[in-house]
């Protein structure tokens, strides 16, 4: 598996986790004024193996979301890691952090702050744990940042939905998913 470079974030977790309820709302696509509520790292994940990652826990109003940042990895091309370098710091320059001689720190220090958010949306396809019914679902994503106070712009146009043939592709799943679940008529009737 690939190293993490450049942030050193296995021990960077901060502020308060986020505990969702069954009350919990979330962030949908859409502008928000959030406050970083904590930091984590797919490090303090049990069992995890995938891409390394820093995601920072937002809220805004009563709402909860998340600002998800891939980590610099040793096998990246070098414009994949400028980029991701990029990205992080521009969201924290946006939430007010000024000093970037220490990466841990400078992303503790985003903790606290407000910033504003533009969240889009990614939808994919999933199925129903308990029926194995095929669904539509959302993801939703951080896409960009400004700072506090500067304006920010959402567009629907922003959105990935389904493309056609994915859309296809579900219709065909659910369509066979429906014809096995239907009950067969029978001649034999009751009375």
């Amino acid at each position: 598996m690939d190293r993490t470079v450049a942030f050193n974030l296995q021990d960077v977790e901060t502020g308060t986790k986020q505990k969702p309820t069954k009350d919990t709302k979330y962030i949908t696509e859409g502008a928000y004024n959030c406050e970083i509520i904590s930091v984590e790292t797919s490090a303090s994940r049990d069992n995890y193996n995938g891409a390394p990652y820093i995601m920072f826990n937002v809220k805004s109003g009563d709402k909860i979301g998340r600002a998800r940042f891939w980590a610099i990895r040793e096998s990246d091309k070098p414009s994949s890691k400028e980029w991701k370098a990029k990205q992080l710091k521009d969201f924290l320059v946006n939430c007010g952090v000024t000093d970037f001689t220490d990466d841990t720190e400078s992303i503790r220090q985003a903790v606290g702050k407000k910033v504003n958010i533009c969240f889009t949306y990614e939808e994919y396809i999933s199925y129903n744990k308990e029926t194995d019914e095929p669904l539509i679902r959302k993801a939703i994503k951080y896409r960009w940042s400004s700072k506090d106070g500067q304006k920010i712009a959402y567009k629907e146009d922003y959105n990935q939905p389904l493309s056609k043939e994915d859309m296809k592709d579900y219709m065909q799943k659910k369509e066979q998913f429906d014809s096995a679940s239907t009950p067969e008529e029978t001649e034999d009737l009751p009375f």
